[in-house]
């Protein structure tokens, strides 16, 4: 036992990052180091500190204190780095993290918000797990959301105000209205590498997931991705079209796992930066999407997108889309039927219509799919109050 805790104490010192000193003193924390080198520079925030809480830095002094306090828990940890930096406002980007909003009960004098960094569902994401607990005390200042209806699911177990402000990251790109090449069909890839385990025969598709007490074999979510992309090939083969596949990475097992599952018949464009798939979207005139985060994010852009979702269970509705505003399985362009002939109709369902008459359609929705906010006025212009008052 006593090698047991030597051996763990010497792979943490050896993994982890070690800072001497108390954090600075900056009116803005960052909770949270993911994401968080794009986002501060997309919203111009330049004098903050960073709170780690992924384990890959940690604070000595804080940590001895602590240790003297006989407090030894990670949200202890998180107070007293939030209560010796003096931050102001404490911002996440990662709105999923739970443990954020343990934090504001403890600090009514500073303010927390969250900023929606991705595609929100039930099972597997935050709204899975806040169902499940019980008698939790979970609040912020403000959460922005990419829809009212993904702020409406939060006000139900979070104690904060919200405004639906879309995607920060997709507000920063300017709209561009290109010639939209009609002869391809562009595919937004939800690549994950337990993808290319599945496809090396290293994991099974009968295999199962738990996640926050809910449990499905792998192939509820994933064979979607193994499926469309070959009914896309076929189609597109059969309309005299070009398949573009839109990588989600720049890893090169991406492209490789279309290669392998393709063959032929399809060009692959890995994703370059954080900004370059946005202006890849504005180029394409018919774009394919599962539950991708880009593609919720296209339609703020006024592109024509058809949307194909994996059907779980008939309980579990969170991947159907534009769940939780959206009700219906199937319109005229999105559907849980993966087949070649519900493929086949709904992609011929945009290609049928001018651009007027797809915003036409989606109009009345779109406040509860993805809003556009140019430049994020709103966010910034609620940080600068906080910070200047």
């Amino acid at each position: 036992m006593f090698f047991n805790k030597i051996k763990f104490w010497l792979n943490f010192f050896m993994k982890v990052k070690l800072k001497f000193s108390y954090p600075q003193k900056k009116k803005i924390l960052i909770f949270d180091n993911e994401l968080s080198d794009v986002n501060t520079k997309i919203l111009g925030l330049k004098n903050y500190e960073v709170l780690h809480t992924r384990k890959e830095v940690y604070n000595l002094p804080i940590l001895r204190d602590l240790l003297l306090e006989l407090k030894f828990s990670q949200l202890d940890y998180y107070k007293k780095f939030i209560e010796k930096s003096k931050a102001e406002l404490i911002i996440t980007f990662i709105d999923n993290n739970f443990v954020f909003y343990k934090l504001k009960k403890f600090f009514n004098n500073k303010k927390f918000i969250a900023i929606q960094n991705g595609h929100r569902m039930a099972y597997g994401d935050i709204f899975g797990y806040l169902r499940k607990i019980k008698n939790q005390d979970l609040s912020a200042d403000m959460i922005f959301t990419f829809n009212n209806s993904i702020g409406r699911e939060y006000k139900k177990r979070v104690s904060s105000k919200f405004r639906a402000v879309g995607s920060i990251k997709n507000n920063f790109i300017t709209k561009k209205n290109f010639n939209s090449n009609k002869k391809n069909v562009l595919y937004i890839s939800a690549y994950r590498p337990i993808m290319s385990e599945i496809l090396k025969n290293k994991v099974s598709l009968d295999e199962y997931e738990e996640k926050f007490g809910k449990k499905y074999p792998l192939k509820y979510r994933q064979q979607i991705h193994f499926d469309l992309p070959k009914l896309l090939k076929d189609y597109c083969i059969n309309y005299d079209l070009k398949l573009i596949i839109l990588g989600s990475t720049n890893d090169a097992d991406e492209n490789f796992f279309y290669q392998n599952m393709l063959k032929s018949d399809f060009l692959f464009k890995e994703k370059k930066g954080n900004f370059s798939n946005y202006r890849i979207i504005d180029n394409h005139d018919i774009i394919v999407s599962t539950y991708s985060t880009l593609g919720y994010e296209a339609i703020a852009r006024g592109k024509k997108v058809c949307f194909f979702s994996p059907l779980l269970s008939r309980y579990e509705k969170s991947y159907n889309f534009g769940w939780p505003y959206i009700k219906k399985k199937n319109s005229f362009f999105f559907t849980s039927n993966i087949n070649y002939k519900s493929v086949e109709k709904t992609i011929n369902n945009l290609r049928s219509i001018n651009y007027k008459e797809w915003n036409r359609k989606i109009k009345n929705s779109k406040k509860n799919l993805m809003v556009y906010d140019s430049n994020n006025l709103k966010i910034k212009k609620f940080i600068n109050k906080i910070l200047n008052t």
